[in-house]
Parts: C-alpha cells; structure tokens; sequence
C-alpha cells in the first residue's frame, strides 16, 4: 500500500487504493450506492466524500477511518495489530470458559 506525503489528499488516496483493489470509478460508485460523477469529483480534489461514506470506504479499502483521513499507514497498522490482539484475548477468554463449562458437564455426568 502506499505512503503518501504530507500534502495528503483523500481523492488522491481513494485513487490508488481503488486502482489497488482493481476497481474501476463505476464500480466502487456502485459499492457505495452513489454516481461515478462523485467518484470523479473526489479523484480530481474537487470534493471529498461525506463523512458518512467513511467507514464503507474504509470496509471496501480494508484501511482504517483514519489512514482514509490522514494517509498516515503506521498509524493503520497499529490499530490493525492492536484489534487483532484484542481479538485473540476475547477468543481466548470465551474457548476458556467453554472449556470449564465442558469440565463441569463431564463432572456430573461421571459423578
């Protein structure tokens, strides 16, 4: 994925990562239930996506709000890895209760 400078445009950013993603503007129009204009129009620094268009964006692209917002990709990959630790802890947690709760099963039913 690439690094952008500190002039980070958001219509800049969407480019290449559609272009990464192989899509073209009418299809990610489409995704997002809107007209390739608009598409076109962020592309080109003539406007940016409303806000609520953030976090669809962010699904399609598989970046973080906040990489779309700041172009800053350590700043995504952390948030990454640090979601992906909470989901292994929440995982983990939920296995270990379900493991005493089939040790408590087997204790009765042996008893």
């Amino acid at each position: 994925m690439e690094q952008l400078s500190v002039d980070h445009s958001i219509g800049r950013l969407i480019a290449v990562l559609r272009r990464e993603k192989g899509l073209t503007q009418v299809e990610l129009a489409e995704m997002l239930n809107m007209s390739d204009k608009a598409v076109s129009k962020w592309e080109s620094e003539k406007g940016n996506p409303d806000i609520s268009q953030l976090p669809l964006l962010a699904e399609i692209f598989d970046v973080t709000i906040d990489y779309i917002m700041t172009g800053d990709i350590a700043k995504d990959k952390d948030r990454r890895v640090s979601c992906e630790h909470e989901c292994v802890a929440v995982l983990m947690s939920k296995m270990l209760l379900a493991i005493a709760v089939l040790e408590e099963i087997i204790s009765v039913m042996t008893a």
